[in-house]
Parts: structure tokens; C-alpha cells; sequence
């Protein structure tokens, strides 16, 4: 079977300059602009505005050295191999003086271009324009997200103490790239798929205080993606993956899953909804279930608890489902390399 993860990236990206829009990107752009040309020249000027200063962030990027190349200040050298080190034994509290600036910036650019395409999608959505435009809008912003996602899992991956180094340094590699280029060819994939299951997520109705939910949703993503039924079928049974899929279902943390059954039990409850889970606890969404931000807010709530255990030697998952998911990914595309190399 042909691997899930790629490590060739477009021969396009490959230069000094970080492209802005991508040519899926300037067609929904242009198209909008020609439906709303006659109606609000206004809104195009900004938008145009907006989009210079996507290429002014880009441009400033593109200033700095290449981070994949050798390079030499002072004696010192510095090179992907050197990088790589860093990333693999870096702790989380020096990392943002550590690693390079390009991946700093690149980081604040993709925020950037997120926020300007949710802008263009709410344009879209109050001018009633028909619902290809705003699909395509989500979709792009959605890919935007995952990027930023991706670096988030990619790095949560390596400060793991518990994950090996080769796998550590397979990761480093495609971090570095993304990085270099803010694209990476393989985030779409597991992109894609990881959206599926969320959506997944919404369309059924989990029972907290019962093993329905997770059953529901372990049957509906078998019909998603190959290697999401392998992912299922190989970890499901492990506790830690488990941890993660119930936090991941509920929306809610390991703790207040644990507080909350001993609530049930005291009271005599067998079983009560998500939505009877959110509001005992005062959870509200900021965000209607559609927009991108939702998942990504709930991605970074479970990581950053995640981490908190790791480093507290505390109960609970000490990995999002994500990054399991991820890591999964790229231990098969390892097997696979190292069949195909033998």
C-alpha cells in the first residue's frame, strides 16, 4: 500500500519566497471579488489591503537565512543537522528564544492568513452568496489551521520524553520543513482525516457514564480513512488512547471525567449527554461546531493538560489524539521505508 505520509515536498515552495496564496487560494479570492465588485468596491480595497500585508509578513520572512542550509556566524556552524538536535532536546520554556526566528515569524504569518480568510468568510456569509464560496472559505481556513496544528503535534511529539529518537528525528525533519516553507505536503492528509472524525464527533450522541460514545464513534470512523481504521483497531485497546479518545469525545478533561462519574455514581445517575455534561460543569462553546477555531481551541486545551501530566507525574492521557494518531502515522511510513530499503 503506498504510504499515508510523503516526504518529497512541491517542487514550487522550494525558493527564498514563502507563498502567500496558493492557486486554490486566488481562485476563491478572485471569484469573490468579481460577485462583489458591483456591490461593495470598498470591501475589495480591503481586502486587497489585507492581502499586501500577508505578502509585507511573508516578504520579512523570506529576509531571514534559509533553515535547512549550512550556514556560519562566528565560527559557529549551523545546519539541518545541528537543527535537528535542537528540536529533539529542547524543553518547552527556552524554545521560543531557541529555535529559529523564520519560525517564529511564520508562526505569527499563518495566524495572519487565518484570520484574514474567517474574515473573508464572514464577508461571504453576510453578502448571502451561495454556499460554494463560504465551503471553500472554511475549507481553506481549515487548512490553514492544521498547519498551525501540525507544528503544535510535531512539537508536543518531541518534547515527549517517552517517544523514541528516531522517531523524534523523522518528525524534526518534516517540522523543519514546514518551518522553511510553511507547507508541508503530508498535513492535508492526516488533515482531512482528522477533520472526518471530528465531524464524526458531532453526529453522534455520546453517553457519558457509559461506553456508547466511544463505541458510536469507533464504528463511524471505520468507514473514514485506511489508516485511521488501523490507528483505531491497533490502539484502541491501550489505555492512554483510550483516555485520549474519551477526552477528545466529551470535549472535556480527564479530571472533570473523573469528577464527574464519582458524581453520577453519588447520585445514582447511570447516564447523562454531552450537552448535560457541558452545562453541569459551566462549559459554553465561544464558537458555533463549523468554525475551525472550535477544534483547534479544543486541541490546545487537551495539549496543554496533557503536557501539565506529563510533567506532574499526574493521572490521565499524557498525549492528545492527535498526536497518537500522528505518531502512528509516521511510525508505519517508517516500517514501510525501512521494508522498502531492506
Amino acid at each position: 500500500m503506498e504510504s499515508t505520509f510523503s516526504t518529497k515536498q512541491p517542487t514550487q515552495f522550494f525558493s527564498h519566497e514563502i507563498v502567500v496564496l496558493n492557486d486554490s487560494e486566488k481562485s476563491i479570492l478572485s471569484k469573490l471579488c468579481d460577485r462583489l465588485k458591483d456591490e461593495n468596491e470598498e470591501i475589495i480595497q480591503d481586502i486587497a489591503k489585507k492581502v499586501t500585508g500577508l505578502q509585507n509578513l511573508a516578504t520579512s520572512m523570506s529576509s531571514f537565512p534559509q533553515i535547512i542550509e549550512t550556514s556560519e556566524f562566528l565560527g559557529t556552524v549551523r545546519n539541518e543537522e545541528t537543527l535537528l538536535n535542537l528540536m529533539c532536546n529542547t524543553s518547552s520554556d527556552r524554545r521560543e528564544l531557541s529555535f529559529p526566528t523564520k519560525s517564529i515569524l511564520g508562526r505569527g504569518f499563518l495566524v495572519a492568513k487565518f484570520n484574514f480568510f474567517i474574515a473573508v468568510l464572514h464577508i461571504a456569509e453576510s453578502y448571502v452568496l451561495p454556499t460554494e464560496y463560504s465551503k471553500k472559505l472554511l475549507q481553506v481556513a481549515q487548512n490553514v489551521m492544521f498547519n498551525l496544528m501540525a507544528e503544535d503535534v510535531y512539537i508536543s511529539i518531541l518534547e515527549n520524553a517517552h517517544v523514541k529518537k528516531e522517531l523524534k528525528r523523522h518528525i524534526s525533519r518534516f517540522l523543519a520543513r514546514l518551518w522553511e516553507y510553511r507547507i508541508d505536503s503530508n498535513v492535508e492528509k492526516f488533515a482531512d482525516v482528522l477533520t472526518k472524525v471530528w465531524r464524526a464527533r458531532e453526529q453522534i450522541a455520546p453517553v457519558f457514564g457509559t461506553m456508547l460514545g466511544t463505541s458510536e464513534l469507533f464504528l463511524l470512523s471505520m468507514e473514514l480513512d485506511e489508516m485511521w481504521q488501523k490507528f483505531m483497531i491497533a490502539k484502541i485497546s491501550v489505555p492512554e488512547v483510550s483516555m485520549a479518545l474519551e477526552e477528545f469525545l466529551f470535549g472535556i478533561s480527564y479530571e472533570n471525567i473523573t469528577f464527574l462519574r464519582k458524581e453520577l455514581r453519588r447520585k445514582g445517575i447511570n447516564a447523562i449527554g454531552r450537552h448535560e455534561v457541558e452545562k453541569l460543569l459551566g462549559k459554553e462553546s465561544l464558537f458555533d461546531k463549523k468554525d475551525p477555531r472550535q477544534f483547534y481551541f479544543s486541541y490546545n486545551e487537551r495539549r496543554n493538560n496533557a503536557f501539565a501530566r506529563r510533567h506532574l507525574t499526574s493521572k490521565g492521557p499524557k498525549t492528545t489524539l492527535e498526536a497518537h494518531y500522528i505518531c502512528f502515522v509516521f511510525e508505519t511510513y517508517s516500517d514501510t521505508l525501512a521494508t522498502t530499503d531492506d
